[in-house]
């Protein structure tokens, strides 16, 4: 059976499981989002996205309602979604399944897997033994996922209190919210103008001039991509210029993005 995976992953979370799933199902083409060209359907879909402040990010948010709704739905015959979290898996499972319903449309399958979290303005990355451990288990996880797809198990989101209200008012802060972190984020004398941030962002939202240090426009989606892939941490968060790195050499991500 054919499988095309719709994966949105700014830091190689989601393409990580991506890849897991890809290799073991076999016949599975990944598409990364944002994705400009047409949308081809396949008998099963699959969408996999990192969780943002509990709720659905928007470059998956837009895929769905500007793209996936284009197409012939009535040709998927099993659509399962994926969340990656380092936190708490809020309302985005709910909030996806909503978005699909919107469109006239079901998800057959919702799961979720916990990997390190990658919001630098709260939390360290995960490192050595913890990083580890949070990479074992989620292989256990995406174990257990791939073989609940691969016999096409139903297993609908969870319906939280108050859901539709709180996923709809918690989705306009953090979209509205997120698009001013481009004024946060700043370049050190450390930059080296190699301009691989400016390629990383998925929301083209970075521009370099005349090869100078990178700019930062005003819509951005707080993926960190770029903070976390500078290849000399030049890049940081905030008034105290907070920096990290995160290469994920587990997902090999970073090797298709350079």
């Amino acid at each position: 059976m054919q499988t095309t995976l719709f994966v949105y992953s700014a830091t190689g979370n989601s393409y990580y499981v991506a890849r897991k799933i890809a290799d073991a199902l076999g016949e599975t083409t990944i598409v990364l989002l944002p994705h400009s060209g047409p949308v081809e359907i396949t008998e099963r879909i699959g969408i996999i996205s990192p969780i943002y402040s509990w709720v659905t990010p928007r470059v998956t948010s837009e895929f769905i309602t500007s793209q996936l709704s284009q197409t012939n739905l009535k040709d998927i015959g099993y659509l399962f979604c994926i969340h990656t979290y380092g936190g708490l898996s809020g309302y985005a499972p709910m909030g996806t399944e909503m978005l699909l319903q919107n469109i006239g449309c079901l998800s057959s399958y919702q799961n979720t897997v916990k990997l390190p979290d990658t919001y630098v303005p709260l939390f360290s990355i995960a490192t050595g033994a913890k990083y580890e451990a949070i990479y074992d288990k989620a292989d256990r996880k995406i174990q257990r996922i791939i073989q609940d797809i691969k016999a096409e198990k139903i297993r609908p989101s969870m319906k939280l209190p108050l859901g539709k209200s709180l996923k709809n008012v918690l989705a306009h802060i953090s979209y509205e919210e997120y698009r001013s972190y481009g004024e946060r984020l700043s370049a050190s004398d450390a930059c080296i103008r190699c301009g691989k941030c400016v390629r990383l962002c998925p929301n083209k939202n970075i521009t370099q001039t005349d090869g100078g240090k990178p700019q930062f426009g005003p819509d951005c989606l707080a993926c960190f991509a770029c903070l976390l892939g500078c290849p000399v941490s030049a890049i940081g968060y905030g008034p105290h210029h907070k920096t990290a790195s995160y290469p994920n050499p587990r997902s090999g991500f970073d090797a298709i993005r350079k």
